[in-house]
């Protein structure tokens, strides 16, 4: 997960795009991992109200924590079905 201010003349593709491609290059170059490292197709972008900052903050520092308890499917699907988001893939 990334929590980021977006600049108001950026896309969130162009995020997205420069982020993955800048990562994938890091971690490829630094031989982080055996073969050749590949982002999944796609992307999610969701707006996170001002109130909500520092819960979005607490959640990413200890998510790896809190999906040792729930997994990301799970915990994604209980939150597609609460928000109303599809995804063909649930």
């Amino acid at each position: 997960h990334i929590l980021l201010e977006l600049p108001s003349n950026k896309s969130i593709s162009e995020i997205a795009k420069n982020l993955k491609g800048e990562c994938t290059h890091w971690i490829n170059k630094s031989n982080l991992i055996q073969g050749k490292f590949s982002w999944q197709r796609g992307y999610g972008a969701y707006s996170v109200s001002a109130s909500q900052i520092i819960k979005v903050e607490n959640y990413i520092k200890t998510q790896d924590e809190h999906h040792k308890r729930e997994s990301f499917l799970d915990e994604y699907r209980k939150w597609a079905d609460l928000y109303g988001v599809w995804d063909d893939d649930k």
